[in-house]
């Protein structure tokens, strides 16, 4: 099992892609250049599920030069990324919450404590003045 570190730079080839296009074509030219250099057939590029997403979720829009980490075992070249160029799938907000819609879900949060102690009764709704509704039924 050999591995490689390589860096591919999208800008060069993206800026000359229609926008609509290069989130597909990105993935094209991950696959095309790991090809060359590894020197396999291209249908056994097999391109990691993680970095699929973060090359179209962000490196698509950034066009940012990506590490990618090859293994080649049997004439196949599997693909990921190097453990410093990942970049996150998710948008973290600044309370330190994930945004998924209308649940958000705190990100390395200490789950509550139960509260064991017996609730006390609950406190009753103010009365509203008598002399109020004595003046509106004279």
């Amino acid at each position: 099992m050999a591995e490689r570190l390589i860096t591919l730079n999208l800008r060069r080839y993206l800026v000359e892609q229609p926008v609509t296009k290069r989130q597909r074509k990105a993935i094209n030219y991950i696959r095309e250049r790991v090809a060359h250099y590894t020197k396999v057939d291209i249908d056994n590029v097999k391109i990691d599920m993680p970095l699929s997403e973060s090359v179209i979720k962000y490196y698509s829009r950034k066009m940012k030069p990506i590490k990618l980490s090859i293994d080649l075992k049997d004439g196949n070249a599997f693909v990921k990324a190097h453990q410093d160029s990942i970049r996150p799938t998710h948008h973290v907000n600044k309370d330190n919450t994930k945004a998924t819609g209308t649940n958000n879900v705190k990100l390395n949060a200490p789950k509550p404590k139960e509260n064991t102690t017996k609730l006390e009764k609950p406190i009753a709704a103010p009365k509203q003045k008598k002399s109020a509704e004595k003046k509106k039924t004279e």
